[in-house]
């Protein structure tokens, strides 16, 4: 169908259009090779008449390309002869006469009369270019003979008007390369003639070419809304499916996405729940510990403070000798010092309680040592000097003055309570 547009416009003389629809065609599958052939064929007639001859050339030999393949004689010798044509109108003789011969012996063989008279007029034209004037009357001689023997009828087709017109007025050349004017313009002015009933049937066809052409195009026009509407539809249901499929996978992704993050989240809100607890536990359990550590320690001092007041006061009452009294005492001292066994899980214990103490004093003052250290750890937990003497086993003046030398390196003014400072570690 497109191809028939491209024929129509052509022989209106629109060659543009004609270019442009041939093209189209060639895009659809072909199976007669034939139609192939003739479709690149006329889109060089086409560029030939828009005097484009590189691409008239160029499709003429794809045509022939094609027809050499097919193995099709007549459309082998009809595009040699178009090549031919499109040389001699460069005036390249030369080149011309290969195709020119190629075509003549092609349409021998295919014994087209028509043809034949074509293939004499451009070897004629050839010959007469090229010196030989009485070759070129010759070959012209049978051209005609052959035309006039052909339609004596005188129903020719338009297309052999066309050739009859280019064979008289290579006639009308070779008179005059003869010196014979009188010939030569009786030739011309038949060419003339045959040119302005050419024009003159061109001007009727065109009504019905155009009429063809409205049909065509109208024809053209319902099957391509059919195609684009059957396209459309299957794009639309293809984009549909696309789309409900692609829905699908995304619901699912997002909801399979949301149970696992679900879960995830469930278990991290279980694990950081459970070592909350076990923190907390644990903690708990410590500063449980520690209060009952603590507890026993007090209890033991205060034990130690009792003692030592009522045998004070049995001394003055009763005379108890000065030694069994201190050997009682001491006793009660080792009760109540704590060893490195009792530091080391005191601080343990301390440490669980109060997460970081340590650090952060050691951090602050690096040059307190060790006994230090402990003192500020009994402070912090509230002991007073009595107390903290029965635990390190030195007498609450040695406390005092440990007291100082604490107030001393850190520099603390005599308004500051020591006991404040570490409350903020």
């Amino acid at each position: 169908m497109l191809d028939r547009l491209g024929y129509v416009y052509y022989h209106l003389s629109n060659f543009n259009e004609a270019v442009r629809y041939f093209k189209l065609s060639l895009k659809n599958p072909m199976e007669n090779p034939r139609r192939h052939i003739g479709i690149l064929n006329s889109i060089g007639l086409s560029y030939r008449e828009l005097v484009e001859p590189d691409s008239a050339k160029k499709y003429f030999k794809q045509s022939r390309h094609q027809a050499v393949v097919a193995k099709d004689t007549a459309w082998i010798g009809i595009n040699s002869g178009d090549i031919g044509r499109q040389y001699l109108s460069e005036k390249s003789y030369g080149r011309a006469k290969p195709f020119m011969e190629e075509y003549y012996n092609c349409s021998l063989t295919v014994n087209n009369t028509e043809l034949i008279v074509e293939a004499l007029t451009g070897l004629a034209d050839i010959s007469l270019h090229t010196g030989k004037v009485d070759l070129a009357l010759q070959q012209l001689q049978q051209a005609e003979d052959l035309l006039e023997e052909a339609f004596k009828s005188g129903d020719m087709p338009v297309q052999n008007y066309v050739r009859k017109q280019y064979l008289f007025n290579v006639f009308s050349k070779v008179w005059d390369a003869r010196g014979n004017t009188e010939r030569s313009l009786d030739y011309l002015k038949a060419a003339n003639t045959i040119r302005d009933s050419i024009e003159r049937r061109a001007r009727l066809s065109k009504n019905t070419s155009i009429l063809q052409m409205f049909e065509a195009q109208q024809t053209n026009n319902r099957l391509q809304l059919l195609r684009e509407e059957k396209q459309a539809a299957e794009m639309m249901q293809k984009l549909y499916i696309s789309l409900g499929v692609l829905l699908a996978i995304v619901i699912a992704l997002l909801y399979s996405r949301q149970l696992r993050e679900r879960k995830i989240q469930k278990q991290k809100e279980g694990l950081l729940q459970l070592e909350k607890e076990m923190a907390e536990n644990e903690l708990k359990s410590s500063r449980e510990q520690l209060e009952e550590y603590v507890r026993n320690l007090r209890q033991k001092a205060d034990l130690l403070e009792k003692t030592q007041s009522e045998m004070n006061l049995m001394r003055r009452q009763h005379e108890i000798p000065v030694e069994n009294e201190q050997a009682v005492l001491q006793k009660l001292r080792f009760a109540t010092i704590l060893t490195e066994e009792d530091w080391t899980r005191f601080k343990i214990l301390f440490e669980k309680v109060h997460a970081g103490f340590f650090t952060k004093l050691k951090t602050a003052y690096p040059e307190f040592t060790p006994a230090e250290i402990r003192l500020c750890s009994l402070l912090k937990l509230g002991f007073n000097s009595h107390e903290m003497a029965a635990m390190t086993g030195i007498s609450s003046m040695s406390i005092k003055k440990n007291r100082q030398r604490l107030r001393k390196k850190i520099n603390l003014s005599k308004e500051q309570k020591l006991e404040d400072l570490f409350l903020d570690f």
